[in-house]
């Protein structure tokens, strides 16, 4: 998997198993292509802010990338991620206190939507033993 697995279209929260240790990669079962991580991203409402669950928590990503998505398109400009959300907000998206890994989850599925190369997410951060 790579950075965060949005690239791919896998659920974010099955990404976070993988980082977090569950030692399993993603199956090509769990994989979207990016015409089907739009659809998955388009298909969610108001998410019911509910991070402590796992839809809760794939809702808001869903939501935060259905509006970075849209404000990426609405603009000429090549977005960060910061502008991505900030552009976000200022179209209408509601205030959802998102963590670090939903807004980089969120942007680097609307990269790939867009044909665009994936960027670093901000929760993840590698260290290597010569870091140590």
């Amino acid at each position: 998997m790579s950075i965060d697995g949005a690239n791919i279209g896998v659920t974010p929260t099955r990404c976070l198993e993988t980082i977090l240790g569950d030692g399993t990669q993603p199956s090509a079962d769990e994989e979207r292509t990016p015409e089907q991580l739009e659809a998955y991203i388009n298909e969610v409402g108001e998410p019911h802010f509910h991070k402590a669950t796992e839809h809760g928590y794939n809702d808001t990503c869903r939501y935060l990338a259905k509006h970075m998505l849209a404000a990426m398109r609405a603009t000429e400009e090549t977005l960060d991620m910061v502008g991505a959300y900030r552009k976000a907000k200022n179209r209408g998206m509601k205030n959802v206190d998102p963590s670090g890994f939903q807004v980089g989850w969120a942007f680097n599925a609307a990269r790939t939507i867009l044909g665009l190369p994936e960027a670093e997410n901000p929760a993840i951060v590698e260290f290597s033993r010569k870091d140590f």
